[in-house]
């Protein structure tokens, strides 16, 4: 035996989340002897990629292709970039033999923030207060700057904070405050339009595209002010001007006084805006600013609740707009305050902030050694289910049965053990072309008890049908469910419901994702229960073999809800219990025959 060797068509690919690659897979068999080879995906891509088929057989020294595909699921679980990923194929005859091909795959980064505004219009003589709701539905972290305009230039805006920063699934909110910058005296009320803007800040825009913005719009309702307030305000502020003027010509002019000199003019800056303090790791937590132009640097100093020192030193920081502060407990409330260092000296304090560190992931239990379980051996009396060929296009799909070839008939009447009593039962026909297998059950059943359609993975809570079909029966009885092993699930209704499980990672168990849509059903009432015609095309499950003398394993379950809390089972395998459902060694040997 020798290494085989594998080779992928594109180093480099991408894909959108909610999207699919595919990218093909060339395998040679570098030995004497034919192999198989199962092929699987590596790397942080892993939970969202597979191989198709996951298993080939190649003669020596030929190769079979495979295709690697890569599907990150929509929203923000996936996050935007490049990442590196490997496809390792592995001798099923002896795994030391294997071989790995590396790539890379970008997954494109979604701008999707939305936006609110509450309220839509505020009232007011000279100001009006608003607060925006920022969430970001996109699969990376923004930046946002946050403006607000109006058309006829007669407001003025206090935006705070001025610039968010959003991680993927997070929320922020921002007080924007619309200020009148005349009053309106005689006039009626007058309605300002406005519009909130936030533009993206943390990446350039692509070469002749505008930069990411979203926006929302309000309105602030001006009201005109009171005449007789007004002109009260203005007899008394005129006595007052009168009574003082000696007082003030006296100050200002007899005996002048030197200005209160300024800190900016000494280089001295301004308070600065701490933004937000955010969690990022179950240490750490990042502190964001807005910035301030022609400073040396900042300081992040942490505090308590109440905003009182608590004796740490100051943490230094270039002039930037955020810093990472690490080392701190897991799941706690830290607040921090932050000033500006200048030419002149450090400016005030800035009001200050908190923020939660994440909680610490919990530490894994040592998982026991489980008791060996120990297996009946395989009955070899069981029958043998077989498959009848027929031409294509000879079967359809319509509740009538004629055109069915009525030979190899299985009766599902053996109750699976630890399931509710029930006298269901039922009779199976299997036929198959080179397109498809088919399966018609007859099933007595009088009363009618429905699965949910919405619960596709559980269709067997119910009235329904299951096909248990892979490839052939392994001769090792401890061997667990493959890749390639399926249950196709048929539940009574109209139309019929239908649901797709495969194989765990670990075998022991069948869960969806279901990785076929192409799957074909059509369930007829009778008086006495009701008929199933379904339709699976080969290139819809993960077998890789269909021609005549070709063995299958497969296992057919027919259930029937009893009450309203209990599901009986009965199938034709005498073997099939719940602790066997998962060893495809004790299903039927499924034979397509002429």
């Amino acid at each position: 035996m020798a290494d085989p060797t594998i080779r992928l068509d594109a180093e480099f690919t991408s894909v959108q989340p909610g999207g699919q690659a595919r990218v093909k897979a060339t395998l040679t068999n570098t030995g004497t002897v034919v192999d198989g080879y199962r092929l699987e995906v590596l790397g942080p891509v892993a939970g969202w990629s597979r191989v198709e088929p996951p298993e080939v057989s190649v003669y020596p020294q030929q190769e079979a292709t495979v295709t690697v595909v890569l599907q990150p699921p929509a929203g923000t679980g996936v996050p935007g970039g490049r990442r590196g990923f490997g496809v390792i194929a592995r001798s099923t005859l002896d795994p030391q033999f294997s071989a790995t091909a590396e790539a890379e795959v970008e997954v494109a980064e979604v701008f999707d923030v939305q936006a609110g505004i509450t309220p839509a219009t505020s009232p007011g003589r000279a100001l009006g207060r608003h607060r925006v709701s920022l969430s970001n539905a996109g699969n990376t972290t923004v930046q946002l700057r946050v403006d607000a305009f109006d058309p006829d230039e007669a407001l003025g805006f206090r935006v705070r904070p001025a610039t968010v920063t959003l991680p993927p699934g997070g929320t922020a909110e921002v007080d924007v405050a619309a200020i009148a910058k005349r009053p309106l005296l005689w006039r009626p009320p007058g309605r300002r339009p406005f519009r909130v803007v936030g533009t993206r800040t943390d990446a350039e825009p692509a070469p002749g595209r505008a930069a990411a913005q979203v926006s929302v719009d309000a309105a602030f309702d001006q009201k005109a002010s009171k005449p007789a307030m007004i002109g009260t305000a203005a007899v008394i502020l005129l006595a007052i001007l009168t009574l003082l003027a000696p007082l003030i010509v006296e100050q200002f002019v007899k005996r002048p006084t030197a200005a209160v000199p300024s800190l900016a003019a000494r280089g001295a800056p301004p308070k600065p805006v701490l933004v937000s303090v955010q969690g990022q790791t179950a240490t750490s937590v990042r502190a964001t600013w807005e910035p301030i132009e022609s400073v040396e640097r900042f300081e992040l100093q942490e505090v308590d609740k109440n905003g009182q020192d608590v004796g740490k030193a100051p943490q230094p920081a270039q002039n930037v707009t955020r810093l990472e502060v690490p080392d701190l407990p897991s799941d706690t409330e830290v607040c921090f305050r932050l000033r500006a260092i200048g030419a002149a000296g450090p400016s005030p304090w800035s009001d200050h902030r908190c923020g939660r560190t994440l909680k610490a992931p919990p530490t894994p239990t040592p998982t026991p050694t489980p008791t060996p379980t120990v297996l009946p051996p395989v009955d070899p009396t069981k029958p043998v289910l077989r498959a009848t060929k027929v031409g294509i296009g000879q079967v359809t799909l319509d509740g009538n049965t004629a055109d069915w070839l009525w030979r190899d008939e299985v009766k599902a009447s053996f109750p699976i053990a630890g399931t509710a009593p029930t006298n269901a039962t039922g009779s199976v026909y299997l036929l198959w072309d080179d397109q498809a297998l088919y399966v018609l059950a007859i099933v007595f059943d009088p009363t009618v008890n429905p699965p949910d359609p919405n619960r596709p993975s559980q269709l067997y809570n119910g009235d329904g049908i299951t096909l248990e079909l892979g490839p052939e029966r392994p001769a090792d009885t401890g061997s667990w469910a493959r890749q390639a092993d399926a249950y196709y699930m048929f539940g009574r209704r109209t139309p019929a419901a239908i649901g797709v499980m495969g194989a765990t990672a670990n075998g022991r168990s069948f869960e969806p994702p279901m990785w076929t849509t192409q799957v074909q059903a059509v369930i007829a009432p009778r008086a006495d229960g009701y008929v199933l015609e379904a339709r699976i095309p080969w290139a819809n499950t993960r077998l890789n073999q269909f021609q005549l003398g070709t063995k299958l394993a497969a296992n057919i379950v027919i259930s029937d809800r009893v009450g309203n809390t209990r599901t009986g089972m009965v199938t034709t395998n005498s073997q099939r219990d719940r602790d066997l459902r998962a060893h495809p060694a004790y299903w039927h040997e499924l034979q397509l025959v002429a």
